[in-house]
């Protein structure tokens, strides 16, 4: 993403694409997908607290000063962890479709990938720490096999 202004935006352009190729909608979700980054309101909802997205140590200052909503971050550190995280991971199409409406729901998945293909989906950390094998949906989608979370 580049932002100038209208003035420089043609000679920008044509200074970029001499050097490099612009790239679509599918290699921005890919590369933010495989980032960890969400999007609000598909990855993440006004539900999860800024240390839910998982981007701590980029994105959340625990020395800053006063701020707006500062009290439930404040808390959240001092207890050391959250319940519940957005989570990358790889997964592969489930050969069956479970119909199971307490599956994890992935709220992201990279359509540049092949056969196994980076997702984002919100998890309790609990559910991780199990290690066990994990089937999730995509929303509104097929059921996927979570090979390995990261």
């Amino acid at each position: 993403f580049v932002s100038v202004n209208n003035d420089a935006a043609v000679e920008t352009w044509n200074q970029l694409t001499a050097v490099s190729t612009a790239s679509g909608e599918v290699a921005f979700h890919h590369l933010r997908i495989l980032e960890g980054y969400p999007i609000i309101g598909t990855d993440l909802t006004s539900n999860y607290l800024a240390p839910e997205a998982d981007r701590n140590s980029i994105a959340i200052s625990y020395a800053k000063g006063c701020y707006l909503g500062q009290e439930p971050i404040a808390r959240l550190d001092a207890m050391g962890h959250v319940n519940r995280k957005l989570f990358k991971g790889w997964a592969t199409m489930a050969d069956d479709s479970e119909s199971d409406d307490q599956l994890p729901i992935v709220t992201s998945r990279s359509m540049a990938a092949g056969d196994s293909f980076p997702v984002l989906l919100p998890l309790p950390v609990k559910l991780v720490a199990e290690s066990t094998p994990l089937i999730a949906k995509i929303h509104a989608g097929p059921t996927v096999h979570i090979d390995r979370l990261v």
